[in-house]
């Protein structure tokens, strides 16, 4: 029972985790494309 309830958390925490890499990895790249654009203009 108690291990079971473990593995849920550990889940729940695990999706968490990787929501927040995705947001990271996205503003990472928005960051990029930014700067991208900035060295074309200059």
């Amino acid at each position: 029972m108690a291990s079971r309830f473990d593995n849920r958390n550990g889940n729940d925490s695990y999706m968490k985790n990787l929501g927040n890499l995705k947001a990271l990895h996205e503003l990472e790249q928005k960051q990029e494309n930014h700067s991208q654009e900035n060295s074309r203009g200059i």
